[in-house]
């Protein structure tokens, strides 16, 4: 999220958000993106929509539910060729590690 702020990438790509309150008292965020850059962008920006979830849901005194994020376009956008299983791992592997450091905080 920090390199997110000051490099942008076009215009902006978030176009819809619809929040929606679950029978179970939960509330639901579902994200619309007209395209999606995996690897630059969707890490941070799926963070900060489920703080955005959380933050909605503890002010209305919800309980939280889902959060389902969908894109037009979807792109892997780092490499100039092909990804392979390795990268995919690696991808994986730097994922985990940011979510354990998320857990942890």
């Amino acid at each position: 999220p920090a390199q997110d702020r000051t490099r942008p990438i076009g215009g902006p790509c978030l176009s819809h958000l619809s929040f929606k309150l679950g029978p179970d008292r939960r509330l639901h965020l579902t994200a619309l993106y007209r395209s999606h850059w995996y690897v630059q962008r969707a890490l941070g920006n799926l963070f900060g929509l489920a703080h955005l979830l959380h933050f909605v849901a503890d002010e209305a005194g919800l309980k939280l539910g889902s959060l389902i994020c969908l894109s037009s376009m979807a792109q892997l956008d780092t490499k100039p060729k092909a990804w392979g299983k390795g990268d995919v791992k690696t991808l994986l592997a730097q994922f985990h590690a940011a979510k354990l450091q998320a857990d942890a905080a």
